[in-house]
């Protein structure tokens, strides 16, 4: 996604070039799977080039922000949803590193997922 955010829309070859170059990644059929699965999640459209008509473009749909964010929280969920303890880990350590505005905000999201829907 970071090339893709650097690049805005751009070819299938262009993002694998792109890649080559960073960081010496090589497999187009990889590459080219990574992309369909990125489309899929929603962070990227895909559209078929208007001046061959066969290859395609790929275009951010989210920030480089969103999607970062989105992706820190789903690996804390993921995460938390193995063990009651590890949010307890997190909290401690986010005590411990004093960031209160990130706790803030995490425990509202967390607390917000456990009420049923319609109440506050």
């Amino acid at each position: 996604m970071l090339v893709c955010w650097r690049l805005g829309p751009a070819s299938g070859i262009e993002i694998s070039a792109a890649l080559a170059r960073q960081r010496n990644f090589a497999s187009v059929n990889l590459i080219a799977t990574l992309l369909v699965r990125v489309v899929r999640k929603g962070y990227l459209s895909m559209t078929t080039n208007p001046d061959d008509g066969r290859s395609r473009i790929y275009t951010p749909l989210i920030s480089e922000s969103e999607g970062i964010r989105a992706e820190i929280r789903a690996l804390l969920y993921e995460t938390l949803a193995r063990d009651p303890r590890y949010l307890r880990m997190l909290v401690e350590e986010l005590a411990r590193t004093n960031a209160p505005a990130v706790f803030e905000g995490f425990r509202e999201e967390l607390l917000s997922r456990d009420r049923p829907a319609g109440s506050s």
